[in-house]
């Protein structure tokens, strides 16, 4: 089994799957984030 030399220079479309890499990384940690966050508490000092 071999495997391919990796690439110095990277393409563009893999210049492409690093920004939507980290913009997907960035969706999860808020999706997370939101979660963890008591949002009723809030609320109720809110309003």
């Amino acid at each position: 089994m071999g495997f391919k030399p990796k690439q110095k220079n990277k393409t563009f479309p893999d210049f492409e799957n690093s920004l939507r890499d980290k913009k997907n990384r960035s969706l999860k940690t808020l999706k997370n984030l939101d979660k963890t966050i008591a949002w009723e508490k809030i609320e109720s000092t809110r309003l």
